[in-house]
């Protein structure tokens, strides 16, 4: 506040008395005014650069926060890629060793004689290998739709 005084003390005085005019203030009032004017905005200017360097904090904290986020988002889509791959793997072989193991019972039957109960079976895994190949594309169509209705919106 000293670099203040120095403004203030540099107001003339005029305490004459006999010149003033009838509603003006005299010299010691309007000095002690503008003193307190002037620490009002000394004490303005330093909210206001507290403030600025609040909102700067903020903005870091969001920044570093957004960065997090991202690095996060980006670790699950890699995991989940990696993950969906491993699932994949895993369905193939269990088709493959089911697809296996059915021909080997396939095989079995018929050197035993019990074509009957082979073409029987055979008859199942057709049944089976439809349904499922039809509701694959039921879904895969149903979720195509879901797609294009979401990006039209």
């Amino acid at each position: 506040m000293t670099e203040l005084d120095e403004f203030v003390e540099a107001i003339p005085d005029e305490d004459s008395g006999e010149d003033e005019e009838p509603g003006r203030l005299p010299a010691h009032p309007r000095r002690e005014m503008i003193r307190r004017f002037l620490d009002q905005q000394a004490e303005e200017i330093a909210v206001r650069s507290q403030e600025v360097q609040v909102r700067q904090l903020e903005v870091k904290a969001a920044y570093k926060y957004s960065r997090a986020t991202l690095d996060a988002q980006e670790r699950d889509l890699r995991d989940q890629r990696s993950e969906e791959r491993k699932k994949r793997r895993d369905q193939l072989c269990f088709v493959g060793f089911a697809t296996l193991l059915l021909m080997g019972l396939m095989v079995y039957l018929l050197q035993s004689g019990q074509d009957g109960l082979a073409q029987e079976i055979l008859k199942g895994l057709v049944y089976i290998t439809m349904a499922a190949t039809s509701g694959f594309f039921a879904g895969r169509s149903a979720e195509r739709k879901k797609r294009e209705a979401e990006s039209s919106e």
